[in-house]
């Protein structure tokens, strides 16, 4: 039979074979219309239910979506108005830089004139006036008018007693006296101030050694010599015994009055002489120095000492920083300094590194024993020595999780993400409002475990934020820089037997250790990355 259903009208059965309606259909037809109706209604409803439901949908994504683009908008509007200020930074550095490049240039412009000055007072400390040619009668000839012209200048002005007043004197003024007497010559002449007379005459030495001849000449004794010459030159000309010393010179048939080498005064060392020589080759030795200012090795090390100046060796520093690898150091740590600035993260901060604690971490050293006293012994290194391999995760409040690596056990991606499960343990317990409504921040370095794939799923899983950390940069790593510095103190010397010895120390050393250790270490990286930017990216001294 062939059957349908027509919700305007009646469900009609036939038979195929006489094409008669049957009764008994018809009486359920007559039932079923009304319960079909019903349930088309029904569906119809909740149809048009699902309708609705689907436009509210819609329209609550649309509205996230605007929100969405909107948060974006102010995202983006944030990143570009940083990038601007970074700009901006960069570019008041690169000003800062050619300003103190131009003003170093121009300060060792002056250095350099005011050495050139100091030199020229110097020499007028030793220097002295010509007063004529003294060379044909230098103790008879009577004074000329012109001479009696510079005598009377030199009375009346400060070069009568130039080692009081040679601070005073300027490169002009040196000019002028230059310029209103031809005959007057200060150390510019090249011949140093020796002595004076009573009246403000000046001689110089080979003035005073042509007296010295002019006195042998006349078959006079040294004495008789020193005698005459302090009776018209003063008492401080010369001494007896120099007197005595060119006497027995001209005695010997050598009547020249030039210095021989190594003769007169031990030279006086220049301390800007010497402070140039250093500062040109700072790796120069004490022995070399003195060579090349042919002084003594004390004197060179005694100026030294007075200049300031003491011998340090290289600072060992992890690589070999290139220009972009320090340019990276700058550009991380001067967006890090901006946004603790802005917005202070550093107790979120939660980082972790590894190291290894040798077993046996004595140092080979001298030691004061008599001299006929055989050294003490001390046993060779080994080539490879017993050692284990400590991990430690901890924050600005304490030690959040370490351990200690089993033998033949490595750090991979497995066993760090491990550590990493239980660190956030202790971490939520400790700190919950950091894990559930700030948000973590791992700081670790660039290992090939802390960088794999499965560690930054793992990360992503638990919420942490990766806080930016350049290549080849212990100087900015807490662990390094502050805790693993204090536990090298600590196993400074001593011998562990076995694994046991080894985290017993350490947790001595933690133990040891109050909150302040571990918010010092934490909050030390704003120092560190402003010395990072200061020296434009490359390593400082700690």
């Amino acid at each position: 039979m062939n059957s349908f259903f027509n919700l305007s009208g009646s469900m009609t059965i036939k038979c195929k074979v006489c094409q008669k309606d049957n009764p008994q259909i018809l009486e359920i037809n007559r039932n079923l219309k009304p319960q079909l109706l019903e349930l088309f209604s029904s569906l119809t409803d909740g149809f048009s239910k699902v309708v609705r439901d689907i436009g509210r949908i819609s329209d609550f994504q649309n509205g996230h979506r605007q929100r969405l683009i909107r948060h974006l908008h102010i995202k983006s509007s944030n990143f570009e108005k940083l990038q601007t200020f970074c700009k901006e930074e960069i570019k008041k550095k690169n000003q800062y830089k050619q300003d103190f490049f131009r003003l170093s240039i121009e300060y060792k412009r002056k250095c350099e004139e005011t050495s050139e000055l100091k030199a020229k007072i110097n020499k007028m400390k030793s220097s002295t006036l010509e007063l004529g040619d003294v060379t044909h009668d230098p103790f008879r000839t009577p004074v000329s008018g012109k001479a009696r012209d510079q005598r009377s200048f030199l009375t009346s002005t400060p070069f009568k007693h130039p080692h009081r007043y040679a601070e005073d004197v300027t490169e002009t003024t040196i000019s002028a006296t230059n310029q209103t007497d031809s005959t007057i010559s200060f150390a510019a002449c090249g011949i140093p101030v020796v002595s004076t007379d009573p009246g403000g005459e000046m001689l110089s030495k080979v003035q005073i050694r042509t007296i010295l001849l002019h006195e042998f000449k006349l078959g006079r004794k040294a004495v008789e010599a020193h005698e005459n010459i302090v009776k018209a030159w003063g008492p401080d000309v010369v001494s007896l015994r120099t007197t005595q010393l060119w006497f027995q010179k001209f005695r010997s048939g050598d009547t020249s009055l030039e210095d021989e080498p190594g003769r007169g005064r031990i030279r006086e060392l220049d301390d800007d002489a010497l402070k140039s020589l250093v500062e040109a080759d700072p790796r120069k030795t004490v022995r070399e120095l003195a060579e090349d200012l042919q002084v003594s090795f004390s004197t060179v090390a005694k100026r030294l000492e007075k200049l300031g100046k003491v011998k340090k060796m290289d600072q060992w520093v992890p690589h070999e920083l290139n220009a972009e690898q320090m340019l990276r150091r700058y550009q991380i740590s001067s967006e890090l300094l901006l946004r603790n600035k802005n917005d202070p993260f550093l107790d979120r901060i939660v980082t972790c590194d590894e190291k290894w604690i040798l077993y046996d971490n004595r140092k080979r050293s001298s030691q004061w024993l008599d001299r006929d006293e055989p050294p003490k012994q001390f046993p060779k290194k080994k080539l490879h020595e017993k050692k284990t391999m400590l991990t430690v995760w901890w924050n600005s409040a304490g030690i959040l999780h370490y351990e200690f690596l089993k033998t033949g056990e490595t750090i991979d991606a497995d066993n760090y993400c491990r550590q990493l499960d239980k660190m956030h343990e202790n971490l939520a317990r400790a700190s919950p409002a950091v894990v559930n409504r700030k948000g973590p921040i791992l700081l670790h370095d660039n290992a090939r475990p802390h960088v794999s794939q499965k560690t930054s799923q793992k990360l992503s899983d638990l919420g942490y934020e990766i806080l930016p950390h350049p290549p080849y940069s212990p100087d900015l790593s807490p662990t390094d820089y502050h805790f693993f510095k204090h536990l090298d103190n600590l196993v400074k010397g001593r011998v562990f037997k076995n694994q046991t010895d080894a985290e017993n120390a350490f947790r001595e050393f933690i133990a040891s250790k109050t909150p302040d250790f571990y918010r010092k270490g934490i909050h030390d990286l704003v120092k560190r990355w402003q010395k990072c930017v200061d020296s434009n990216g490359a390593y400082f001294a700690q």
